[in-house]
């Protein structure tokens, strides 16, 4: 990979077979495949008086040296239904924090369809079809021992009022676990919890 002035060159034995300006670029870690993000100035938000920007974003990958593709974006998954982007407050499709299995056999990535919750998608090179995994705040991937990564995924929640209530609850999957169609259980889950009354 070359990067001359503000545009990036991505090579295949020694062949590019793409030139942009991508906001990303994560290359798997056996070499033999690269995803990127190109973004799209949409809009701006108002935060304490100063217009922030909005980008959307496309996931691109191409792997072991074939043509790029466009990752699919999904309307739905694992039972949830995601709500139309609002550029108004900051939601809209822009693939963030790519991260790629330690055994270069899984990506993944979020997407921000609500406005304080993240969508965890997993997807295998080759593929344009992305696999949903978790609704979260944050994660990070486990390296095993044997097998791909494991992944810890972190959740704030919140309760209503007049009690007042949050909470960062952790969960970790396995590869099996994130492999099946269906909503899974984490094989582990903790909590740290704070809470408080209202006061009158």
């Amino acid at each position: 990979m070359v990067t001359i002035s503000n545009v990036t060159t991505i090579t295949w034995q020694k062949q590019p077979i793409y030139q942009g300006q991508p906001s990303t670029v994560s290359i798997s870690p056996n070499s033999q495949s690269v995803a990127w993000v190109e973004d799209q100035l949409v809009g701006h938000i108002e935060v304490n008086g100063a217009g922030d920007p909005v980008y959307a974003g496309k996931l691109f990958m191409a792997h072991a040296g074939s043509p790029p593709v466009e990752i699919q974006k999904l309307a739905s998954a694992r039972g949830y239904t995601f709500p139309e982007e609002d550029i108004e407050i900051g939601v809209v499709y822009h693939p963030q924090k790519l991260k790629w299995d330690s055994t270069s056999k899984y990506l993944y990535y979020i997407t921000l369809p609500w406005p304080t919750r993240a969508m965890l998608w997993q997807i295998v090179p080759g593929s344009i079809q992305p696999h949903g995994i978790v609704p979260l705040w944050d994660y990070r991937l486990l390296e095993q021992r044997q097998g791909a990564d494991w992944l810890e995924a972190y959740e704030t929640n919140y309760a209503e009022p007049p009690v007042y209530r949050d909470w960062i609850s952790t969960s970790i999957y396995s590869s099996e676990e994130m492999a099946k169609d269906q909503p899974m259980q984490p094989i582990r889950k903790s909590r740290i919890s704070q809470e408080w009354s209202k006061e009158d």
